[in-house]
């Protein structure tokens, strides 16, 4: 699966910090809580993905308004909001803002995300609540420990489907940094929200 672009500018104990490129995502919210939520937001952005939109915007007469199928990217992203769970599917890196399929489902959302730098925490294993609250503190803990501050909530990285089995999954968690720079980082209270995504 195609990945968003990043560069790893620095290793340490625990995480490594990644700088992405600015890229287009599809997004929803799920209002419902739930610990199922978060299903019904892929099933929704994956027809979005498999052809429920309305085609290209621009492009030859043939292409205008013809449904796409794009395929399915990685990391599936769910991260806690006021209003629910945001869930975000990465979009080909070929599609430019004004080459990207309409939504059909006006839940669904494009949006261009800015370069941003990230510090990643990765493990493997089941996509439950006390697992990601355990790495979470983890890498919150090796943060503090290296005078990085971070803001934002963090966000959850999924990159397998269900059926991968729970001992070889990549799950990461993201947290995005204060800083462009390490030098600029200090060792400040991080305003950064430690609610976890429901499970799904």
């Amino acid at each position: 699966m195609e990945e968003p672009e990043y560069q790893v500018t620095r290793r340490e104990p625990g995480f490594e910090i990644r700088r992405y490129a600015a890229r287009m995502v599809a997004e929803t919210v799920v209002s419902d809580r739930h610990p199922k939520a978060a299903t019904a937001g892929f099933r929704r952005l994956a027809n979005y993905l498999l052809g429920e939109n309305e085609g290209r915007r621009t492009g030859s007469a043939d292409e205008i308004g013809k449904p796409m199928t794009l395929l399915m990217g990685a990391p599936y992203v769910q991260i806690s909001a006021d209003n629910g769970q945001l869930l975000q599917f990465p979009l080909p890196r070929r599609l430019q803002q004004g080459s990207v399929p309409v939504p059909r489902d006006e839940k669904v959302l494009i949006r261009a995300l800015r370069p941003r730098r990230v510090a990643v925490i990765r493990y493997t294993g089941v996509w439950t609540e006390p697992r990601f609250s355990l790495h979470l503190g983890q890498l919150q803990n090796a943060l503090r420990a290296s005078g990085l501050a971070w803001t934002g909530a963090p966000e959850w990285a999924r990159y397998d489907p269900p059926w991968k089995p729970w001992f070889v999954r990549r799950n990461e968690i993201w947290l995005q940094l204060a800083s462009e720079s390490d030098a600029d980082s200090s060792a400040a209270t991080a305003a950064s929200s430690d609610a976890a995504p429901a499970d799904d």
